[in-house]
């Protein structure tokens, strides 16, 4: 997947209300060179590392997180939704 391919991904069938939440939530979290961090440690981006790698390493992170919150969803086993509505896709 290309740079910024997350925004063109649709919320998978299936997920429950909060994890449909959860993963439009991880989908909108952008990297903001203005306020430039680590992807989810919060310390200051290092001096080395170029506004678009770090926009790139976010939108991997992302993803990652996207791809995770839809496994959770599917397992059935999490207290956030019960039993997971499993569908298509």
């Amino acid at each position: 997947m290309g740079e910024y391919a997350r925004f063109s991904r649709r919320t998978p069938a299936g997920l429950c209300g909060a994890h449909q939440q959860i993963w439009r939530d991880w989908q909108d979290y952008s990297y903001d060179p203005r306020n430039p961090r680590e992807v989810g440690g919060g310390q200051l981006m290092d001096a080395r590392t170029t506004h678009t790698e770090r926009a790139e390493a976010w939108d991997r992170y992302n993803q990652g997180q996207m791809d995770l919150t839809e496994r959770i969803c599917r397992s059935g086993e999490s207290p956030q939704c019960g039993p997971a509505v499993v569908s298509g896709g």
